[in-house]
């Protein structure tokens, strides 16, 4: 990301990755109370229902990568 930043990204893109790996929850972007409440009907951003998409999907990694370890891809994924 860093060899194109700024480009093709923007700065609430960035404050919602710093949000998620804060946080640990997969959920929008927080604008504030007041923004919260006019967006979303609520003083926080509620979480995305990931819970109910059903697309097939793949985790693919490798070993040796301490940023994709086998614990990290355990908590993703489940059977």
């Amino acid at each position: 990301m860093m060899t194109k930043f700024p480009g093709s990204s923007s700065v609430n893109l960035i404050k919602h990755v710093v949000q998620s790996v804060r946080t640990g929850q997969f959920k929008p972007l927080s604008y504030g109370r007041k923004e919260n409440l006019k967006r979303y009907g609520a003083p926080k951003p509620p979480p995305y229902p990931i819970g109910n998409f059903n697309t097939p999907t793949a985790i693919y990694f490798g070993c040796c990568n301490d940023f994709l370890s086998s614990g990290k891809i355990d908590l993703m994924s489940t059977e």
